[in-house]
């Protein structure tokens, strides 16, 4: 069987992609803040992922080739 690819436009990859960081982020907050049980590395190291999903919307805003979705640390 074959797949069917629909192309989206611009405007709705934005939207998909914020949809995502965004469910990422919320999932991720109890990283930051500070009475979890994360070292400063740990810590550190989750603030960098964080900020990588948010230049994900920065690179497709600016029309370029976005980063690809970075993976969350693992301890």
């Amino acid at each position: 069987m074959a797949r069917v690819t629909i192309a989206r436009s611009p405007e709705d990859d934005l939207a998909h992609a914020r949809a995502k960081r965004d469910r990422l982020l919320a999932a991720s907050d109890w990283t930051q803040q500070p009475d979890n049980r994360l070292t400063a590395e740990q810590r550190a190291a989750w603030a960098e992922v964080r900020e990588a999903w948010r230049g994900r919307i920065d690179d497709i805003k600016a029309g370029v080739t976005p980063r690809p979705w970075a993976t969350p640390p693992r301890f």
